[in-house]
């Protein structure tokens, strides 16, 4: 992806929709099909405008075999996917709802923050409350009541698409990503 931001879905039976990441400018997608006949694992819908660069297949192919670069750069994207993914899990067991919602606002601002006049990181990233619910792997009526737990402590600013993130380090801290003072309560 060129520029611009999309979100990555997963359709099953049981649920029409389940938003898996949201990938920005820098960011590859659809690399499974190299390695993988079988069918699309998720779709990708736009966001915001964007610009993609595409390769078929098979020129892809040619690349990978005929140039190491191409390949390592290939392997380094699959190898941080697979971080992504294992680390997402791995919240998914070892977090509750709270902690999770923390560290889904945080990537969001990794990938996407800008920071204001006042040194806030804003972050419109353009997702529902049930979209952000399903990042964080929790229904949307938990992720609000984490949500309004964090503006009420005002470590966040809520609007529509998008999230202000006012004190990151007790964000960070909630996620469990950041150091953790003796005597707080989460």
């Amino acid at each position: 992806m060129v520029e611009g931001r999309l979100k990555i879905s997963q359709h099953t039976r049981a649920r029409p929709s389940n938003v898996l990441a949201v990938l920005g400018p820098g960011e590859v997608f659809g690399e499974l099909s190299l390695f993988d006949a079988g069918p699309r694992s998720a779709s990708a819908q736009a966001l915001t405008d964007v610009t993609l660069r595409a390769l078929h297949r098979d020129v892809l192919g040619e690349l990978v075999e005929s140039d190491p670069d191409v390949a390592t750069w290939l392997l380094r994207q699959l190898a941080r996917r697979l971080r992504r993914v294992t680390d997402t899990a791995s919240r998914l067991v070892f977090s509750d709802v709270p902690a999770r919602t923390a560290a889904v606002l945080l990537d969001l601002a990794e990938q996407f923050g800008i920071r204001d006049e006042a040194g806030a990181l804003v972050v419109d990233h353009g997702l529902t409350q049930t979209e952000l619910a399903q990042l964080a792997g929790a229904t949307r009526e938990t992720v609000n009541k984490a949500l309004s737990t964090f503006a009420t402590r005002e470590w966040i600013r809520v609007a529509k698409g998008s999230t202000r993130i006012v004190d990151r380090a007790a964000l960070a801290r909630r996620a469990g990503s950041g150091p953790q003072p003796s005597g707080v309560v989460r």
